[in-house]
């Protein structure tokens, strides 16, 4: 794939679910996998009705306090 072309990535839905230094572990996975070029974070199914919504936060403050983008 050329350098500068986004692509999407996804977190385990479960991963949410469950939450904690898992969730934190792997969300910063994802972030690093594609620091070198564009990248949309999404889950790869969505949220599940039965998902704390104190780990979708932790999801997001994670997410938008990442700054390790290098593009």
């Amino acid at each position: 794939m050329p350098d500068k072309l986004p692509v999407q990535g996804n977190l385990d839905p479960l991963l949410l679910l469950a939450g904690g230094p898992e969730l934190e572990r792997q969300t910063l996975r994802v972030l690093e996998a594609f620091a070198e070029r564009p990248h949309i974070f999404n889950l790869g199914h969505g949220i599940g009705q039965h998902t704390p919504i104190t780990h979708v936060e932790r999801l997001v403050e994670i997410v938008r306090g990442w700054n390790g983008w290098r593009g």
